[in-house]
């Protein structure tokens, strides 16, 4: 799915993690209400989306095989914006790449190919940097799995939404699959964090039968978010660092808070 706004909100949470929203005009003004999250002005990033440089004029000046990596990287880079909420990180991952070849040119290289500010290319390398931190936390224990909403946020959300349907359940059913499937009238959605795009996307398809659909995401799923909030999704709750259980045995993750990714529940309702 193609954004059609001309710019996102990169929030920093966080030293590290951060967050995309559109804060298009179908879309309320902050969807995620940074002032009762204890958000300021100065967590907003704003990055543009359309790249319309005149292009950069000092390619002869480079060295030519510098030249022409960077020049790779601007037109892929072009071709990456068009799909921009699948493609910030792979933007910002190309952007670090390029940067440690044009030293003292750089900014000059991003202004004149994409017409973006020092900040918005900031922005791109900063959401490709959390990305790397991955989902959720690095588990230390390689035999435990920690995955599960913990019991007290499960017995809110369903004191909320009264669910019919749970299209992640743990056990899991002989040849259940909920990405296949049809889903319930309220459906609760937690998703394996490594496939955020294929849940997110199931989670719009039921929402346009006129379904409500409660999704968690952590904040660097960042391309999925922001096709949720264009859907209309909106945030329930604040931003959280949850104690997942593990499903071998319910335990409570022991990692420290810090070293796992705040997430988002978003609700699509019908």
């Amino acid at each position: 799915m193609s954004m059609t706004v001309d710019n996102l909100v990169l929030i920093r949470t966080d030293s590290r993690a951060f967050s995309m929203i559109d804060p298009s005009p179908q879309q309320p003004k902050d969807p995620f209400a940074f002032a009762n999250n204890g958000f300021s002005e100065d967590d907003k990033i704003t990055i543009q989306l359309t790249a319309n440089g005149a292009g950069f004029q000092e390619y002869d000046s480079l060295d030519p095989k510098i030249a022409t990596d960077a020049k790779n990287v601007a037109q892929a880079i072009r071709q990456l914006t068009h799909n921009i909420a699948d493609h910030v990180v792979e933007i910002g991952t190309q952007l670090i790449t390029i940067k440690a070849k044009l030293p003292g040119k750089f900014i000059a290289w991003v202004e004149a190919e994409f017409a973006w500010s020092a900040q918005t290319a900031r922005a791109y390398m900063r959401a490709a940097r959390a990305a790397q931190f991955g989902y959720r936390s690095n588990e230390p224990s390689e035999t435990k799995h920690y995955w599960l909403t913990p019991p007290e946020k499960l017995a809110e959300l369903y004191r909320d939404f009264d669910f019919d349907f749970d299209s992640c359940p743990h056990p899991v059913p002989r040849g259940f699959d909920g990405l296949s499937c049809e889903w319930g009238l309220r459906t609760y959605c937690n998703p394996l964090f490594t496939e955020c795009g294929a849940w997110a996307n199931k989670a719009i398809t039921e929402h346009r039968k006129g379904k409500l659909v409660v999704i968690v995401l952590p904040i660097c799923a960042m391309g999925s978010i922001a096709r949720l909030l264009v859907a209309g999704a909106t945030q329930y709750g604040r931003l959280e660092i949850p104690d997942w259980r593990a499903i071998e045995d319910g335990s409570t993750n022991p990692d420290p808070p810090q070293s796992r990714h705040p997430c988002v529940w978003l609700v699509l309702k019908p």
